[in-house]
């Protein structure tokens, strides 16, 4: 529990570290949801809705990891339309 605790923590916490026109996140979120999938693991033997959660987990891990890359890297200013609706549906999943 303490796993999804911490996950949940590096997920809703935003400290970012502008250069130029970049946004980076010094807390990832992907690390969060890769702690939050771990959580997931230990707590599946006590109910299926823990382990029906874990796709999710891994598919907000998957995609916030090329946002942060991309972040990284400087290219989510050239990205456009692409990092927006990557951006919006990592909003939509994680509301689910």
């Amino acid at each position: 529990m303490q796993n999804i605790f911490l996950g949940m923590l590096l997920v809703f916490l935003d400290l970012n570290f502008s250069l130029g026109s970049c946004k980076i996140d010094v807390l990832p979120d992907f690390v969060g949801y890769i702690l939050m999938m771990k959580g997931l693991e230990e707590m599946a033997p006590e109910s299926a809705f823990f382990a029906r959660s874990k796709p999710w987990a891994l598919g907000l891990a998957v995609n916030t990891g090329v946002l942060f890359g991309a972040a990284l890297l400087g290219m989510s200013a050239e990205l456009g339309i692409l990092g927006w609706v990557l951006g919006l549906a990592a909003t939509v999943a994680s509301l689910m």
